[in-house]
């Protein structure tokens, strides 16, 4: 990975400063832990304690690319991130000529098969919020049990240019960042017309140590599942 800093943020509106990691603990935590300027970005070529959603893991092997970005803002829907995000993702990888789809509500699956993860944190006493991206690129992807993952070069049959595929997906986040007051409701749509598989589709939620099993209709503007019974649902799911 030879990132160019300047040539990553040419023309950006909001994401203007890029710092490159050959290795690092998690980009989130460096962005989180240390003080920069909004709009700073931290790119690894490998992490050694990547962050998962609910406190897992997520590993980060080089060939992949892994990178997280800050904005010092209060922020009353944290989740328009994980959509602006993914929708950058999911656009830049159909330019590679692969299919992609948003699995509710912050993967991104490409043959039903998980080839990014977004994980997004909230520090709203200071007004900021920290997105991290993570997207299986040329890297070895993790195979065992409930593993179900998968990288571009594997679906192109040929090594992806990390550099190239960075630039691209990076200002797309910033060009979604620069819309989300004017564009918002477009930005939306984008996301829901990406997760046109879910209708139909089982879901199971576990709250409180009970578990429900619901049949999803769509995904509202809020960011939520409705359900054919009409529940509304938040939080994770689990697709049967």
């Amino acid at each position: 990975m030879k990132i160019n800093p300047i040539e990553a943020v040419l023309k950006n509106k909001l994401l203007n400063n890029v710092i490159v990691f050959d290795t690092i603990e998690s980009t989130n935590n460096y962005l989180i832990n240390n003080s920069n300027p909004s709009g700073t970005v931290a790119v690894a070529a490998v992490q050694k304690y990547g962050k998962g959603k609910q406190g897992a893991s997520w590993i980060s092997a080089r060939g992949g690319l892994w990178f997280s970005f800050i904005i010092h803002k209060k922020i009353k829907m944290p989740f328009l991130f994980v959509i602006l995000s993914s929708v950058a993702v999911a656009d830049t990888l159909k330019s590679y000529g692969v299919k992609p789809e948003i699995k509710w509500p912050n993967d991104v699956l490409v043959g039903g098969k998980k080839i990014c993860g977004i994980l997004i944190e909230n520090d709203s006493y200071n007004g900021r919020i920290v997105t991290g991206v993570g997207i299986n690129l040329n890297n070895r992807v993790p195979a065992g049990k409930g593993i179900n993952a998968v990288s571009l070069s594997k679906l192109t049959g040929k090594k992806t240019d990390i550099d190239e595929f960075f630039c691209g997906v990076l200002k797309r986040i910033d060009q979604n960042l620069a819309d989300i007051k004017t564009g918002r409701a477009q930005l939306i749509s984008r996301w829901v017309r990406y997760q046109e598989s879910l209708k139909g589709r089982q879901i199971k939620v576990i709250k409180n140590g009970s578990v429900k099993i619901y049949k999803a209709l769509n995904v509202t503007s809020k960011g939520t599942i409705m359900t054919e019974c009409g529940k509304e649902i938040k939080g994770e799911v689990f697709f049967l």
